[in-house]
């Protein structure tokens, strides 16, 4: 059985063969833009892989030159502690104005010393003295 091709429906069966044209040409268009993509992202990848493996290099390196230098630290002399501000001639000094009457403020102030440094050493003056 074979049916009439009527020919009112011409248009009609043209606008589908065109917009199944037009789905077929997208459909293509979109496979490939997603091949592209896909190409894309494989090629950053490798770029970041071998950025993250440059870095992780990068720290093992630091972190023996971190170990190395730890290990020649631990050979160095610790520096000596810093020495008193009090010298010879300021303890001197010192005994003297206190033996005239000044009191502890006063010499400190007097010799740019810390005042405890000061009554510590009159402290210590008075007990060497015979009393």
């Amino acid at each position: 059985m074979h049916l009439p091709l009527r020919l009112e429906l011409l248009p009609l069966y043209g606008l589908i063969a065109l917009n199944l044209g037009l789905c077929l040409v997208l459909f293509v268009t979109a496979k490939r833009e997603i091949r592209r993509s896909q190409v894309k992202n494989k090629e950053q990848k490798i770029l970041l892989q071998e950025a993250y493996d440059r870095l992780e290099l990068g720290f093992e390196q630091l972190g023996k030159r971190v170990e190395d230098l730890d290990e020649r630290a631990g050979g160095l002399v610790p520096p000596a502690s810093a020495k008193s501000g009090m010298n010879l001639n300021k303890r001197v000094q010192a005994a003297h104005m206190f033996r005239r009457g000044e009191r502890p403020e006063q010499i400190a102030a007097a010799l740019s010393l810390p005042r405890n440094e000061v009554a510590l050493l009159l402290k210590v003056q008075q007990t060497r003295l015979p009393g």
